[in-house]
């Protein structure tokens, strides 16, 4: 489904797109669904920071069985379903519009993964957060001075709220319940789609990644 939003260029309209960081939030948004249903949405939507609605088909999906996530998350076996899947992923074409630049139609691919806190992991999340990182085309931050200190992935805070806002919203939808820190409860290992009521303590909260493409810089 195209995306049909224009703006006036001199005597031309052109056509807009959108930015990589709204095509990494429409796969973790797509991702999430999966990892909590079992099963890949038709289409995901969001609205963009400037409050226009972006809707996209979700063709490219898929969920990752226990002990095949590697990197830098931990992933949780223990939070997989009977099926034995911890982590699902999807991606999303980018769109440059007609103004369009080299990530015009990159698949730009988010994983979603219950994350171990109690892991010896690179990064471990603290209960009910939820974890942001880069995965292979996104870059690290090396000198100081930028949107996001030395050592992280280079997505700027934007993005990173976009990804966390599209995850908590899903896992609303889906009835899995939100704590303060931003995290749902981890799904019941007979029942993934339903949370756990009776775990006396609050879990780590899904992990996400964007491995596919370049994440764009200030503007998002």
């Amino acid at each position: 489904m195209a995306f049909e939003y224009y703006t006036r260029s001199g005597t031309k309209m052109l056509r807009c797109g959108y930015t990589t960081g709204t095509c990494a939030a429409l796969a973790a948004a797509a991702a999430t669904r999966i990892l909590l249903t079992g099963k890949a949405p038709e289409s995901v939507c969001l609205m963009t920071g400037k409050g226009i609605p972006v809707e996209v088909e979700v063709e490219h999906w898929g969920m990752e069985p226990a002990g095949a996530i590697s990197g830098g998350f931990a992933p949780n076996d223990a939070a997989s379903s009977e099926s034995g899947f911890v982590g699902a992923w999807a991606a999303i074409p980018k769109d440059a519009g007609d103004d369009a630049d080299v990530t015009d139609g990159l698949l730009i691919r988010a994983d979603v993964m219950w994350a171990d806190a109690g892991a010896d992991s690179v990064q471990r999340p603290a209960p009910g957060s939820i974890l942001i990182d880069g995965g292979r085309g996104v870059g690290r931050v090396t000198k100081p001075g930028l949107d996001q200190p030395v050592g992280n992935a280079a997505i700027n805070s934007g993005p990173r709220r976009m990804i966390e806002e599209a995850v908590r919203q899903v896992c609303a939808e889906l009835g899995h319940r939100l704590p303060d820190s931003a995290a749902p409860e981890k799904p019941d290992s007979a029942a993934p789609e339903k949370p756990d009521s009776a775990a006396p303590e609050q879990p780590a909260g899904p992990s996400a990644s964007t491995p596919v493409g370049q994440e764009q810089s200030p503007e998002q």
